[in-house]
Protein backbone atom coordinates (compact mmCIF):
# COMPACT_ATOMS: atom_id res chain seq x y z
CA UNK A 1 0.00 0.00 0.00
CA UNK A 2 1.34 3.46 -0.95
CA UNK A 3 1.36 5.87 2.00
CA UNK A 4 -1.08 8.79 1.78
CA UNK A 5 1.78 11.31 1.85
CA UNK A 6 3.42 9.63 -1.14
CA UNK A 7 0.17 9.77 -3.07
CA UNK A 8 -0.21 13.45 -2.26
CA UNK A 9 3.33 14.23 -3.40
CA UNK A 10 2.79 12.25 -6.61
CA UNK A 11 -0.43 14.13 -7.33
CA UNK A 12 1.22 17.52 -6.73
CA UNK A 13 4.12 16.57 -9.00
CA UNK A 14 1.75 15.57 -11.81
CA UNK A 15 -0.26 18.79 -11.47
CA UNK A 16 2.95 20.79 -11.59
CA UNK A 17 4.03 19.08 -14.82
CA UNK A 18 0.61 19.69 -16.40
CA UNK A 19 0.65 23.34 -15.40
CA UNK A 20 4.13 23.78 -16.83
CA UNK A 21 3.09 22.19 -20.11
CA UNK A 22 0.00 24.38 -20.22
CA UNK A 23 1.84 27.70 -19.95
CA UNK A 24 4.92 26.77 -21.97
CA UNK A 25 4.97 28.60 -25.31
CA UNK A 26 7.40 28.48 -28.19
CA UNK A 27 9.60 31.57 -28.68
CA UNK A 28 7.58 34.36 -30.30
CA UNK A 29 4.26 32.66 -29.59
CA UNK A 30 1.51 34.09 -27.41
CA UNK A 31 -2.20 33.87 -26.80
CA UNK A 32 -3.85 35.22 -29.95
CA UNK A 33 -7.28 35.70 -31.53
CA UNK A 34 -9.54 32.68 -31.82
CA UNK A 35 -11.17 32.18 -35.24
CA UNK A 36 -14.77 30.94 -35.15
CA UNK A 37 -15.95 29.95 -38.63
CA UNK A 38 -19.67 29.24 -38.96
CA UNK A 39 -20.96 27.35 -42.00
CA UNK A 40 -24.56 28.33 -42.53
CA UNK A 41 -27.31 28.74 -45.13
CA UNK A 42 -30.46 30.76 -45.57
CA UNK A 43 -32.11 27.57 -46.81
CA UNK A 44 -31.60 25.79 -43.47
CA UNK A 45 -34.26 26.25 -40.78
CA UNK A 46 -31.75 25.44 -38.00
CA UNK A 47 -29.29 28.12 -39.09
CA UNK A 48 -30.87 31.42 -37.92
CA UNK A 49 -30.20 30.56 -34.28
CA UNK A 50 -26.55 29.89 -35.14
CA UNK A 51 -26.39 33.18 -37.06
CA UNK A 52 -27.69 34.88 -33.91
CA UNK A 53 -25.03 33.16 -31.78
CA UNK A 54 -22.31 34.40 -34.14
CA UNK A 55 -23.75 37.91 -33.92
CA UNK A 56 -23.40 37.89 -30.14
CA UNK A 57 -19.72 36.93 -30.56
CA UNK A 58 -19.21 39.74 -33.08
CA UNK A 59 -20.93 42.26 -30.80
CA UNK A 60 -18.58 41.34 -27.94
CA UNK A 61 -15.32 40.36 -29.69
CA UNK A 62 -13.47 40.22 -26.36
CA UNK A 63 -14.60 37.55 -23.89
CA UNK A 64 -12.67 36.93 -20.68
CA UNK A 65 -9.67 38.62 -22.29
CA UNK A 66 -9.86 36.42 -25.41
CA UNK A 67 -10.11 38.14 -28.81
CA UNK A 68 -12.59 36.43 -31.14
CA UNK A 69 -12.72 36.60 -34.94
CA UNK A 70 -16.19 35.40 -36.03
CA UNK A 71 -16.69 34.48 -39.70
CA UNK A 72 -19.86 33.46 -41.52
CA UNK A 73 -19.35 31.18 -44.55
CA UNK A 74 -22.56 30.56 -46.50
CA UNK A 75 -22.69 27.19 -48.29
CA UNK A 76 -24.48 26.44 -51.55
CA UNK A 77 -25.69 22.86 -51.08
CA UNK A 78 -29.05 23.99 -49.67
CA UNK A 79 -29.85 26.11 -52.72
CA UNK A 80 -31.57 23.28 -54.59
CA UNK A 81 -34.62 23.18 -52.28
CA UNK A 82 -36.10 26.44 -53.54
CA UNK A 83 -34.07 29.33 -52.12
CA UNK A 84 -30.66 30.37 -53.44
CA UNK A 85 -28.67 31.99 -50.63
CA UNK A 86 -27.22 35.16 -52.21
CA UNK A 87 -24.07 34.91 -50.07
CA UNK A 88 -23.42 31.24 -50.77
CA UNK A 89 -20.62 29.82 -52.89
CA UNK A 90 -19.20 26.48 -53.93
CA UNK A 91 -15.82 27.62 -52.57
CA UNK A 92 -17.33 27.96 -49.09
CA UNK A 93 -18.82 24.47 -49.32
CA UNK A 94 -15.49 23.00 -50.43
CA UNK A 95 -13.68 24.63 -47.54
CA UNK A 96 -16.19 23.19 -45.08
CA UNK A 97 -15.60 19.74 -46.56
CA UNK A 98 -11.82 20.17 -46.16
CA UNK A 99 -12.19 21.18 -42.51
CA UNK A 100 -14.54 18.29 -41.81
CA UNK A 101 -12.14 15.79 -43.41
CA UNK A 102 -9.24 17.15 -41.35
CA UNK A 103 -11.24 16.51 -38.17
CA UNK A 104 -12.82 13.25 -39.31
CA UNK A 105 -16.24 14.87 -39.03
CA UNK A 106 -19.39 14.87 -41.12
CA UNK A 107 -20.60 17.99 -42.96
CA UNK A 108 -23.81 19.68 -41.80
CA UNK A 109 -25.35 23.08 -41.06
CA UNK A 110 -25.08 25.00 -38.88
CA UNK A 111 -21.52 23.79 -38.24
CA UNK A 112 -18.90 25.87 -36.43
CA UNK A 113 -15.15 25.31 -36.43
CA UNK A 114 -13.13 26.85 -33.62
CA UNK A 115 -9.55 27.58 -34.72
CA UNK A 116 -9.79 24.49 -36.93
CA UNK A 117 -9.30 22.45 -33.75
CA UNK A 118 -12.86 21.34 -33.05
CA UNK A 119 -16.28 21.39 -34.68
CA UNK A 120 -19.71 21.64 -33.12
CA UNK A 121 -23.30 22.72 -33.73
CA UNK A 122 -23.07 26.45 -34.33
CA UNK A 123 -26.16 27.32 -32.31
CA UNK A 124 -24.84 25.72 -29.10
CA UNK A 125 -23.63 28.89 -27.40
CA UNK A 126 -22.43 27.27 -24.17
CA UNK A 127 -20.35 24.73 -26.12
CA UNK A 128 -19.00 27.54 -28.31
CA UNK A 129 -17.87 29.47 -25.24
CA UNK A 130 -16.18 26.38 -23.84
CA UNK A 131 -14.35 25.62 -27.09
CA UNK A 132 -13.25 29.24 -27.51
CA UNK A 133 -11.83 29.21 -24.00
CA UNK A 134 -10.01 25.95 -24.72
CA UNK A 135 -8.63 27.20 -28.05
CA UNK A 136 -7.33 30.37 -26.39
CA UNK A 137 -4.96 28.24 -24.29
CA UNK A 138 -3.03 27.15 -27.37
CA UNK A 139 0.06 29.23 -28.28
CA UNK A 140 -0.31 31.48 -31.32
CA UNK A 141 2.18 33.32 -33.51
CA UNK A 142 1.63 37.04 -34.18
CA UNK A 143 0.26 37.91 -37.61
CA UNK A 144 0.50 41.35 -39.20
CA UNK A 145 -1.45 42.51 -42.22
CA UNK A 146 -1.99 45.61 -44.30
CA UNK A 147 -4.60 46.14 -46.99
CA UNK A 148 -5.13 48.71 -49.67
CA UNK A 149 -7.95 49.12 -52.16
CA UNK A 150 -7.08 49.66 -55.80
CA UNK A 151 -10.21 49.96 -57.89
CA UNK A 152 -12.08 46.67 -57.56
CA UNK A 153 -9.12 44.90 -55.97
CA UNK A 154 -7.92 44.62 -52.38
CA UNK A 155 -4.20 43.94 -52.01
CA UNK A 156 -3.38 42.31 -48.69
CA UNK A 157 0.14 41.80 -47.36
CA UNK A 158 0.49 39.24 -44.56
CA UNK A 159 3.56 38.37 -42.53
CA UNK A 160 4.06 35.97 -39.64
CA UNK A 161 6.81 33.87 -38.13
CA UNK A 162 4.34 30.97 -38.41
CA UNK A 163 4.44 31.10 -42.23
CA UNK A 164 6.70 28.47 -43.69
CA UNK A 165 6.72 24.97 -45.18
CA UNK A 166 3.56 23.07 -44.34
CA UNK A 167 1.49 26.19 -43.73
CA UNK A 168 -0.86 28.40 -45.70
CA UNK A 169 -2.51 31.75 -45.17
CA UNK A 170 -6.22 32.37 -45.56
CA UNK A 171 -7.28 35.94 -46.33
CA UNK A 172 -10.97 36.85 -46.21
CA UNK A 173 -13.05 39.93 -46.89
CA UNK A 174 -16.08 40.26 -44.61
CA UNK A 175 -19.28 42.26 -44.75
CA UNK A 176 -20.31 43.51 -41.33
CA UNK A 177 -24.08 43.01 -41.60
CA UNK A 178 -26.60 41.67 -44.10
CA UNK A 179 -30.38 41.33 -43.99
CA UNK A 180 -32.41 39.23 -46.39
CA UNK A 181 -36.15 38.56 -46.65
CA UNK A 182 -36.49 34.90 -47.59
CA UNK A 183 -39.51 34.05 -49.75
CA UNK A 184 -39.02 30.32 -50.36
CA UNK A 185 -37.50 27.25 -48.76
CA UNK A 186 -37.37 26.29 -45.09
CA UNK A 187 -37.10 29.90 -43.90
CA UNK A 188 -39.84 31.26 -46.15
CA UNK A 189 -41.41 34.41 -44.70
CA UNK A 190 -38.51 35.19 -42.38
CA UNK A 191 -36.17 38.17 -42.47
CA UNK A 192 -32.70 36.87 -41.67
CA UNK A 193 -29.74 38.80 -40.30
CA UNK A 194 -26.12 37.81 -40.85
CA UNK A 195 -22.85 39.02 -39.34
CA UNK A 196 -19.28 39.09 -40.70
CA UNK A 197 -20.30 37.43 -43.94
CA UNK A 198 -17.30 36.17 -45.92
CA UNK A 199 -17.77 37.73 -49.36
CA UNK A 200 -14.42 36.62 -50.79
CA UNK A 201 -11.44 34.61 -49.64
CA UNK A 202 -8.21 33.23 -51.00
CA UNK A 203 -5.81 30.59 -49.70
CA UNK A 204 -2.10 31.07 -50.41
CA UNK A 205 0.50 28.38 -49.79
CA UNK A 206 3.95 29.67 -48.97
CA UNK A 207 7.38 28.15 -48.56
CA UNK A 208 10.09 29.54 -46.33
CA UNK A 209 9.20 33.20 -46.93
CA UNK A 210 7.35 34.60 -43.88
CA UNK A 211 5.50 37.12 -46.10
CA UNK A 212 2.76 36.73 -48.67
CA UNK A 213 0.60 39.01 -50.82
CA UNK A 214 -3.00 38.08 -51.64
CA UNK A 215 -5.33 39.83 -54.08
CA UNK A 216 -9.07 39.84 -53.44
CA UNK A 217 -11.84 41.22 -55.64
CA UNK A 218 -14.47 43.49 -54.11
CA UNK A 219 -17.93 42.04 -54.80
CA UNK A 220 -20.31 44.34 -56.64
CA UNK A 221 -22.53 46.30 -54.28
CA UNK A 222 -20.78 45.18 -51.11
CA UNK A 223 -21.22 47.81 -48.35
CA UNK A 224 -17.87 49.16 -47.17
CA UNK A 225 -19.19 50.32 -43.79
CA UNK A 226 -17.79 47.94 -41.16
CA UNK A 227 -16.08 45.73 -43.75
CA UNK A 228 -12.93 44.01 -42.56
CA UNK A 229 -9.98 42.01 -43.82
CA UNK A 230 -9.11 38.86 -41.88
CA UNK A 231 -5.93 36.83 -42.25
CA UNK A 232 -4.95 33.65 -40.47
CA UNK A 233 -2.17 31.12 -40.86
CA UNK A 234 -3.09 27.46 -40.68
CA UNK A 235 -1.36 24.11 -40.80
CA UNK A 236 -2.05 22.63 -44.24
CA UNK A 237 -2.55 19.09 -42.95
CA UNK A 238 -4.57 19.67 -39.78
CA UNK A 239 -6.05 23.08 -40.75
CA UNK A 240 -5.45 24.31 -37.21
CA UNK A 241 -5.07 28.06 -36.89
CA UNK A 242 -1.55 29.10 -35.88
CA UNK A 243 -2.17 32.84 -35.71
CA UNK A 244 -4.69 35.44 -36.88
CA UNK A 245 -5.22 39.16 -37.37
CA UNK A 246 -7.95 41.47 -38.61
CA UNK A 247 -8.33 45.12 -39.56
CA UNK A 248 -10.96 47.43 -41.03
CA UNK A 249 -10.98 47.66 -44.81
Amino acid sequence: MIPVLSLLLLSLSQCSREASAEVARPPGASSGPVVVALYTSEGCSSCPSADAALTTLADAPQKDGVAIVPLSFHVDYWNYIGWADPYSSAANSRRQQQLARALGSRVYTPQAFVDGRTELVGSDRSALDAQIKEAARAPKSPVTLSAQVEGKSVLVDVSSSALGPGTEVVVALTQARAEVSVTRGENSGRRLTHTNVVRAFEVATKGADPKVRVKLTLPDGMPRDGARVVAFVEDTSTMRVLGAATQPL
